[in-house]
């Protein structure tokens, strides 16, 4: 006790163990972070146990067989629904949406032709200009070249059906177009062509 009445050994014995309580609590955190950082190399992999992130050979082996045989039957059951709907639930002859669900709705099934580009005119041959009353006959000359002059599976003039079922689209015929089946470019006069597409249950 000094000459103030105070305690002066303990609180110097105090301060000078300050620095050894720092040296000790900062091993003590070494220690336990070397120690986490030990655990996690061998839950990653321990050569001992001979496991990998906490699984034998044989758990993984185990589970990737498991996978692939879960995978390969989900793989099969969506195959199956897809063959199923497509060979049973919908008719390939019979669209699944008629009238006014179909992209059609109640609107005719007609176009006309030459089509139309998304960005041109609605009339792209004007009727006074003769290069492009050429270019109209030429395109509906290769248009037309895909059908036969006799129609083979019906017969449009008697209107009875002579080969096929009743699915089975009429072939038309070029006979039905009279003097439009065959137009020569330098000729002063032109057909119009109206296309009915087939519209199922159609009034």
């Amino acid at each position: 006790m000094d000459q103030y009445g105070n305690w002066t050994r303990p609180l110097l014995s105090q301060v000078l163990n300050v620095p050894s309580l720092a040296m000790k609590k900062f091993r003590e955190i070494k220690a336990t972070s070397a120690q986490r950082l030990r655990s996690l190399g061998l839950f990653i992999l321990n050569p001992e146990k001979k496991t990998f992130l906490n699984r034998t050979l044989s758990s993984w082996a185990k589970i990737f067989i498991y996978y692939v045989i879960f995978y390969t039957c989900l793989f099969g059951f969506l195959i199956g629904m897809i063959f199923f709907v497509t060979n049973v639930v919908v008719d390939e002859r019979v669209p699944s949406l008629t009238g006014r669900q179909s992209l059609l709705g109640l609107s005719p099934g007609l176009t006309f032709l030459p089509f139309v580009e998304a960005k041109g005119k609605l009339h792209p041959y004007p009727l006074y200009d003769s290069n492009n009353k050429a270019k109209y006959v030429e395109s509906m000359q290769k248009y037309v070249s895909g059908y036969r002059v006799t129609s083979k599976n019906c017969d449009f003039r008697m209107g009875t059906r002579l080969l096929g079922n009743l699915y089975d689209a009429c072939q038309f015929p070029l006979d039905l177009l009279g003097p439009c089946k065959i137009r020569s470019k330098s000729s002063q006069e032109f057909c119009i062509f109206l296309k009915m597409n087939k519209v199922m249950r159609q009034k």
